[in-house]
């Protein structure tokens, strides 16, 4: 309905605009012949006025001349003015209408994607329920189907917590209630909370520190890690994810988040923190995405006063490197 409304606005835009451009070059050219007639009936008066004294009608003659060249200009000068102001209008109009256009594109492909998004870990904990009510298993059968459960279980919480974030918490005047946060137990929490996963044995950690306290919200923190550490599942293409955390002695701590996946383009380099944006790889038609993550990841990063950065990994994949602040309390 509203791709229907945009195309009509979209028509009467390109036919008022064409209008518009013919009606200028219409008037210009109605004034030009307009002053080209005035002048020579000026001339034929100046002539009849001035038909026994030659100096005064050639003097009056040059300034008529002179008259109607300066009208002409004038004609001509305007015209141009008020056509390029009408074509940087239009081309301002075309941009926003342009635009409407593509964010409702985008918005309906988000909404397939969230649909799909929800419906799939739904329906696999309506058969792990199903498969536990209906069949009598063994007791290793049974844990398989909890464990997969719950990883579906978190898979959702994740999915839900990015939709709250974008839509409500991460608006642009978002300020956090920062409380003294123990950045190490923050990331421990959340990767035993992959232990569901059945690829969280690919999952190495290496860490010179325990404790890293800092001024954080916590919630946001869990968020955040969650969100990189499920893309470097869904993209790491069953290899080595490695979460490697460097206590820096000058009051920093630096986490990086590396996979060995299909990694990012060059070109496509700008859109990863954007949002709505899916980065295109040999995985996106398999792989399922709100394009959402990344762009909480990048709010919620600003919001703590910390840095993210992307690089490519050797020989392929991807590296997210986190930088933090150590609180000074």
């Amino acid at each position: 309905m509203i791709i229907k409304k945009v195309k009509k606005i979209v028509f009467i835009y390109w036919a008022l605009l064409i209008y518009i451009i013919l009606a200028t070059f219409y008037w210009i050219y109605k004034l030009e012949i307009q002053n080209n007639e005035i002048s020579k009936l000026k001339l034929a008066i100046n002539s009849l006025q001035y038909q026994n004294q030659n100096a005064i009608l050639i003097q009056n003659e040059k300034i008529l001349k002179n008259y109607e060249y300066k009208k002409s200009i004038q004609y001509i000068s305007e015209g141009i003015f008020y056509f390029v102001l009408i074509l940087v209008i239009a081309f301002y109009i075309y941009k926003n209408i342009h635009t409407v256009w593509k964010y409702n594109e985008r918005q309906k492909n988000i909404l397939r994607a969230l649909s799909h998004n929800l419906k799939t870990p739904l329906t696999i904990l309506k058969l792990n329920l199903q498969t536990l009510f209906n069949r009598k298993l063994s007791e290793t059968d049974i844990s398989k189907v909890l464990l997969s459960s719950l990883s579906e279980s978190h898979r959702l919480e994740i999915l839900t917590n990015n939709i709250l974030l974008s839509n409500e918490m991460l608006s642009e005047d978002s300020k956090l209630v920062l409380q003294h946060v123990d950045l190490m137990s923050i990331l421990q929490k959340v990767i035993q909370s992959f232990q569901t996963h059945p690829d969280f044995q690919l999952v190495q950690y290496q860490s010179n520190s325990t404790h890293f306290m800092m001024q954080g919200e916590p919630l946001f923190l869990e968020i955040l890690f969650n969100n990189l550490i499920d893309n470097a599942f869904k993209y790491g293409q069953n290899k080595t994810i490695k979460i490697i955390v460097n206590d820096i002695p000058t009051g920093f701590i630096e986490i990086e988040i590396q996979d060995e996946g299909v990694g990012i383009l060059h070109k496509d380099l700008n859109l990863i923190f954007k949002k709505y944006s899916r980065i295109q790889t040999a995985l996106s038609d398999t792989i399922s995405g709100t394009g959402l993550g990344l762009f909480i990841c990048k709010k919620i990063m600003l919001l703590h006063n910390a840095s993210i950065q992307y690089r490519a990994n050797v020989p392929q994949g991807s590296i997210f490197k986190l930088k933090f602040l150590k609180s000074s309390s």
